[in-house]
């Protein structure tokens, strides 16, 4: 801008100083043509510097464009980076999101089978042909037939004794109906529960019963009744004593 300036005065001056010489030379009566020379030639040359001074100038504004023109083109190439920046980091974001997806959806089903596997009611243990008991967490096995036909009622225990549980099998004689058992059934075998104390206190007795294990300091002993069932109540020893082996106890 600064030899736009220079130029443009320069010129100025050119032109003023030739057409003053013109003007004099007019006032003492030189020679025309030698006047018209004069003025010819101060008027190229204040051409020449009038065009200098143009093209400087457009010289310069030139410049500034292509200037303005790379830094947009630099901005731009800055804000495209910065947006594929921005698509990767979205990119990642929904990989985690998957995940965090895939992931909650198996503890969900992990869940969902946790639930299902504690939730276990007693019709399913019949179904598998055991027996469970809630109040001490075990499990007896009599088989899927026995266990559809077996009802195990809670009864008053005898003195020295903490529980009692009664296993009653349907049958149709009613002769041998019982009074703790309910109407339609025959006790075929009780499970009582004794503390250790209450077990060493009687566990020489012929009558104590076999002991099927210990768990929780308590004594879980099996007994039966003696004589016989009724004919659609089919019990044998066998039978006995893969009950008193059977019982399982939770952890």
């Amino acid at each position: 801008m600064i030899a736009v300036i220079l130029l443009g005065i320069a010129a100025f001056l050119v032109l003023a100083g030739g057409l003053a010489a013109f003007i004099i030379m007019l006032v003492k009566k030189v020679k025309w043509w030698g006047s018209c020379l004069v003025l010819v030639g101060v008027l190229g040359l204040t051409g020449l510097l009038v065009s200098a001074a143009v093209g400087f100038w457009v010289y310069e504004k030139s410049g500034d464009k292509i200037d303005s023109a790379k830094d947009f083109f630099g901005e731009l190439e800055d804000f495209q980076e910065e947006a594929e920046e921005a698509m990767k980091e979205a990119e990642k974001v929904s990989d985690e999101l998957d995940k965090v997806n895939t992931n909650t959806s198996t503890n969900t089903n992990t869940s969902s089978d946790k639930s299902e596997s504690t939730t276990k009611d007693a019709d399913y243990y019949k179904d598998q042909g055991m027996i469970e008991n809630t109040d001490y967490s075990f499990l007896i096995t009599v088989g899927e037939d026995k266990a559809k036909k077996i009802t195990q009622k809670e009864t008053v225990p005898l003195e020295g004794v903490t529980a009692a549980y009664l296993y009653c099998h349907q049958t149709t004689d009613n002769s041998y109906g019982s009074s703790e058992c309910p109407t339609g059934t025959v006790e075929i075998f009780r499970i009582s529960v004794y503390t250790v104390s209450q077990w060493n206190e009687v566990k020489d007795s012929p009558f104590a019963g076999t002991s099927m294990g210990q768990d929780g300091g308590y004594y879980f002993i099996f007994s039966h009744p003696n004589g016989l069932m009724p004919s659609d109540v089919s019990i044998s020893g066998e039978f006995y004593s893969g009950v008193i082996t059977s019982i399982d106890f939770a952890d």
